[in-house]
């Protein structure tokens, strides 16, 4: 017992739910992540009235795809949106013997939970925090499906706008998540918050009923689940065989209800799929040299990164079946701190980012060019955080610059005069002082 902070948060949820045959939960907002999915997979074990969950949805904060997976395996109480001071964070976890209860500042977030300064104190039970969340969880409510129905109505009408608003102004009528850095001299706080803006808007652009929207930040459908998973997968030291996991990761495919799809897969690319079968022995050899290559590209020194960077992508494209998509997609896996994975999806996305051609980039030529404006980027260029969370996102910060670039060509056209405008200022020179701040070829 006593203070938990954002290093201890999840381990001791783990511990605590090991041990607990119930759990009351009231907070202010609820999304998809590592805390959510843990007393997802508890509530699943339990009865439906074991678990007993409180969320409030003011703010349009609260991710509405959370609430259906929520009442579908807990007891849910949604609290109306207009109930805007409800704003409270406790956990309360029963055992046989005794109860623990949490009460601070986190809420059933992503962030709550991996990201903010939090603080959490951890105190046994007593008769009056049980009686406090009796009361509340016993109030009249309409029925969840009609407020959550209401809420996931609300929310995709004003969650991209409204919530950059409150953050960036400038930022408020944001036409694709590229914007975000699009003539932008970032800092590392500033690159942070532009991940947690896209991660909200794409959150927002690709949830559909019943399903996980893609996301920067979550455990299934995201760019950190496919990196971990992919970069797990090359890191190892023996090539000899790999897991249906890590075939799935490496060509950008579902599996079990993980997508990763993020950064191109490569489901078309017979021979490249080939290369990751299950089964290694009849690509052994193109295996090794697949791996030498791109244990060459990650031991090159900083400052050479866009030439080694070009003569990686140069190399295995010698290789039959692998495409500018393919090797740029296993570059970004291998070492996501220094390459970006270049796919139809974002091509002209980096393009409005560097001024490197689109066509060039899809023909594997000037990728050095690419890296070059990477490696100016005031953002790419900052030390490593102290913050555990930010620290993998440091590590990976190079791949990440997908989740700006895709998909932007689809708009292209209805705003190409002031995108060309701002490529032509910003793309070629250096960044200024700092202000604060998926397919194959």
């Amino acid at each position: 017992m006593g203070l938990l902070t954002k290093e201890t948060l999840l381990p001791t949820l783990d511990q605590r739910l090991a041990t607990a045959s119930s759990v009351d939960v009231a907070v202010a907002w609820a999304t998809n992540g590592p805390a959510l999915d843990r007393l997802i997979d508890f509530a699943r074990r339990r009865r439906r009235e074991d678990v007993r969950v409180i969320v409030g949805t003011w703010n349009e904060t609260t991710d509405p795809d959370s609430l259906e997976r929520l009442d579908k395996h807990c007891d849910l109480h949604v609290i109306p949106g207009e109930y805007a001071h409800f704003h409270p964070k406790y956990y309360r976890f029963n055992n046989c013997t005794t109860s623990f209860v949490w009460i601070g500042s986190a809420n059933l977030t992503t962030s709550g939970f991996t990201e903010n300064t939090e603080l959490v104190f951890e105190t046994e039970g007593s008769q009056a925090d049980k009686d406090w969340f009796d009361s509340l969880f016993g109030a009249p409510t309409a029925d969840n499906a009609l407020l959550i129905a209401e809420y996931r109505a609300r929310w995709r009408r004003g969650a991209i706008n409204g919530r950059l608003q409150q953050s960036d102004h400038a930022l408020a009528h944001c036409d694709h998540p590229l914007e975000l850095l699009l003539g932008r001299a970032l800092t590392w706080a500033g690159f942070v918050a532009a991940l947690r803006r896209c991660d909200f808007v794409m959150r927002a652009v690709t949830e559909q009923p019943g399903q996980h929207p893609s996301s920067i930040y979550s455990l299934r459908t995201s760019y950190l689940a496919t990196l971990m998973a992919g970069h797990q997968a090359l890191r190892r030291q023996d090539w000899s065989s790999f897991t249906p996991r890590d075939q799935h990761a490496l060509l950008g495919l579902a599996y079990q209800g993980h997508d990763y799809s993020h950064m191109g897969g490569l489901r078309h690319a017979v021979e490249a799929k080939a290369y990751f079968a299950v089964d290694a022995q009849p690509h052994a050899e193109i295996r090794r040299h697949i791996k030498a290559t791109l244990d060459a590209f990650d031991a090159g020194a900083p400052a050479n990164l866009p030439d080694s960077g070009q003569r990686c992508v140069e190399q295995l494209r010698r290789i039959p079946g692998i495409g500018v998509a393919a090797a740029t997609r296993l570059m970004a896996l291998f070492a996501p701190g220094r390459a970006i994975s270049v796919n139809p999806s974002n091509c002209s996305g980096l393009e409005a980012l560097s001024g490197v051609p689109a066509a060039r980039l899809q023909n594997g030529q000037d990728y050095d060019r690419l890296l070059a404006w990477l490696q100016r980027q005031v953002w790419y260029g900052s030390e490593p955080p102290k913050d555990p969370f930010e620290q993998r996102l440091w590590h990976d910060r190079a791949a990440l610059v997908d989740a700006f670039a895709a998909g932007y060509g689809l708009e292209t056209s209805r705003r190409g005069d002031r995108v060309d405008g701002e490529r032509r200022r910003h793309a070629g020179k250096k960044n200024p002082s700092p202000s604060p701040g998926r397919g194959g070829f």
